[in-house]
């Protein structure tokens, strides 16, 4: 019984190893950018390999690690799409402050091309249709 409690610990820090040796070229990156704070983010020590005497506890180890893996890229990721997120709604603020002019409402190239060429065929645009609508349904009333 003590034998299988020893091992239920002994796969998380075979995971962890695992995770620390995927990572190890990542150290001297996240020292340089966030220095004392580092241990906080990455390991504050190394782990060991272990014998791990079943083989599914090597595939269990291995997913514990890819795991951790992928949920610390998810927080990386989340981190990086916010930070982006408000330097695009500063760019917008500020633009519209200096030059009064509303990005949010301006067309693309592409959009205009678009409306030339529908307009150059004779197409009709969504709201064109509404409107030649009403405009026979009034001429049947009269």
């Amino acid at each position: 019984r003590s034998n299988l409690k020893s091992h239920s610990r002994e796969s998380p820090s075979h995971g962890m190893y695992l995770l620390n040796v995927w990572l190890i070229q990542s150290v001297a990156w996240i020292d340089s950018i966030f220095g004392k704070c580092a241990p906080l983010i990455y390991f504050s020590r190394v782990f060991d390999p272990l014998v791990l005497p079943h083989g599914y506890q090597y595939v269990a180890a291995f997913i514990f690690s890819l795991s951790m893996l992928l949920i610390g890229g998810f927080i990386f990721s989340y981190g990086v799409a916010s930070f982006n997120v408000g330097n695009t709604l500063a760019y917008i603020v500020l633009r519209k402050i200096k030059d009064n002019e509303n990005l949010l409402e301006r067309k693309d190239a592409e959009e205009e091309d678009e409306e030339a060429e529908a307009n150059a065929d004779g197409e009709t645009k969504p709201g064109d249709d509404a409107e030649k609508d009403k405009q026979n349904a009034s001429s049947d009333e009269s």
